[in-house]
């Protein structure tokens, strides 16, 4: 029986050729010519590190620059890099791809972005190295986003305004916040305070962290009574600060004080500032109008105030009042004929268009009729009293 055996020298003569073609890659690895894998070498995929994932990168500054970490070889030829960024985690979309980037001689290798890539987008990017025969994986994927640079401008005064008549020496200043675009961090606002429209200096200055829809800024010290000034405002974050804001103008309480001698009216010294904490914000509870009016009274007395009679009475109604503007609300006394050429009705309307009555009765500190009352809801009034004496 014969047997073919015409396909076994061909098998033989690839086997040896290959055989061949791998000892001229290991004797020659640095060739130009060889092509394909070279067996036994591994390169580990380069390690990103720059930018940071979800870094946010702002146009107009220095080009976007990706760098890894070097990766490794068991291999003697030269290792050179691969990058890719696209706009979807599949690199389906790839924007940018740079083949034969040279290693960097610190363990890094860095690529700056030759393009423009456009902004407002999140991109994706990866890199692989290889030596012109083996190639490593690629490294995980990062992502950066590509903004516009911050634009704020200026925010608007709210209150007070108009020349209005403050409440007290330490009045709460109020902007709305800032328009603004681009890629804005955290804001905070500059104040300043001056007695000139022109800001050649300022009385009171200060920042404040930016707070929901408006931003507040209370002024602590530097006014006087019955005095004009002028205010002014600007947003700033880490790296961009806004314009300042037109200026707004109010005017600083007259100072009050009982008239003296007799028919109950009220001792020297009362038109000095009281000093009585008014925290808070808003229509006040019944235990902060009596904390308030009792804080009031002491210090009326102490300084020899005769708080006898309806003109004492009005004296400490008066008082708390003004403290009460520091909540915001806003004070109108009605012309009468009893004590300092008012009645004793003081309205005092607080913010969101809630009012607040407070009422003196006749007999002076020792009436009955101490109360404030306040309206939540138009016709539905909730009355409850304050009473500088502690009686019903």
């Amino acid at each position: 029986m014969n047997i073919r055996t015409t396909g076994v020298p061909a098998l033989l003569a690839a086997v040896l050729a290959l055989q061949a073609c791998e000892l001229v890659k290991s004797e020659t690895p640095l060739s130009s010519s060889i092509a394909g894998p070279i067996a036994g070498v591994e390169i580990t995929p380069p390690q990103p590190m720059q930018p940071a994932s979800g870094a946010k990168i702002r146009t107009g500054g220095p080009p976007v620059t990706l760098v890894v970490q070097n990766a490794s070889s068991n291999g003697v030829r030269p290792l050179s890099y691969r990058y890719e960024v696209a706009r979807d985690a599949g690199f389906g979309d790839v924007v940018f791809m740079k083949n034969g980037v040279a290693p960097g001689g610190d363990g890094h290798t860095s690529l700056p972005l030759s393009n423009t890539l456009p902004s407002n987008t999140t991109y994706f990017w990866r890199s692989m190295a290889e030596d012109g025969a083996n190639a490593s994986s690629f490294s995980s994927a990062r992502t950066f986003q590509v903004v516009d640079p911050p634009v704020l401008h200026a925010p608007e005064p709210l209150s007070p305004i108009d020349n209005f008549r403050v409440g007290s020496l330490s009045p709460t200043l109020r902007v709305s916040n800032a328009p603004r675009s681009g890629d804005v961090q955290a804001v905070r606002y500059d104040f300043e305070v001056s007695t000139s429209p022109s800001f050649g200096g300022t009385v009171a200055s200060g920042t404040v962290d930016e707070e929901n829809g408006s931003t507040e800024y209370r002024v602590d010290d530097g006014l006087n009574f019955n005095e004009t000034y002028f205010w002014r405002a600007r947003a700033r974050e880490a790296t961009v600060t806004g314009p300042w804001s037109n200026a707004a103008q109010f005017q600083t309480p007259v100072p009050t004080a009982p008239p003296g001698g007799g028919g109950g009216g009220g001792g020297g010294g009362g038109g000095a500032p009281i000093n009585c904490s008014g925290a808070g914000s808003g229509v006040p509870s019944a235990a902060e109008g009596e904390a308030l009016i009792a804080c009031v009274k002491s210090q009326l007395q102490a300084r020899g105030v005769n708080l006898s009679g309806s003109c004492g009475a009005f004296e400490i109604t008066l008082r708390v009042a003004w403290l009460l503007r520091d909540r915001g609300a806003r004070i109108e006394l009605y012309d009468g004929t009893s004590c300092n050429g008012h009645s004793h009705d003081i309205i005092l309307f607080m913010p969101s268009g809630v009012s607040v009555d407070m009422l003196v009765g006749a007999g002076g500190e020792n009436g009955p009729a101490w109360q404030v009352h306040h309206e939540l809801i138009p016709g539905a009034p909730h009355v409850f009293p304050w009473n500088p004496d502690g009686e019903p």
